[in-house]
């Protein structure tokens, strides 16, 4: 995959830790609020399938169970760019950011 440019880094990264709404269904031990994940441009070769599929994983990464990531996941954005929405602590979040902000960067 072909490194993003500047203004995709810094969308991401803004798109990664914005907060859209909070929700009292997240709150449990850690308050939890809803993000919007961007990955950037759709791959058009791919199905929406496979899509959503690589964004589990990403998920999966950070929180370590499928239960986990069935519990956060709210959206899978798949058919205009590649994104996702899910509700996330303070702390997954800056995980989720930082994962990203290294891939971008490697």
């Amino acid at each position: 995959m072909q490194k993003m440019n500047l203004s995709s880094v810094l969308l991401t990264f803004f798109i990664s830790v914005c907060v859209l709404q909070s929700s009292s269904l997240a709150m449990k031990s850690k308050s939890k609020k809803s993000y919007i994940v961007y990955l950037g441009r759709l791959d058009h070769e791919l199905e929406a399938s496979q899509i959503t599929d690589s964004q589990f994983e990403i998920l999966h990464s950070i929180l370590g169970s499928k239960e986990r990531v069935d519990e956060a996941m709210i959206y899978s954005y798949n058919k205009q760019f590649n994104g996702f929405a899910a509700i996330l602590d303070e702390e997954d979040a800056a995980k989720v950011a930082g994962l990203l902000c290294s891939y971008c960067w490697s």
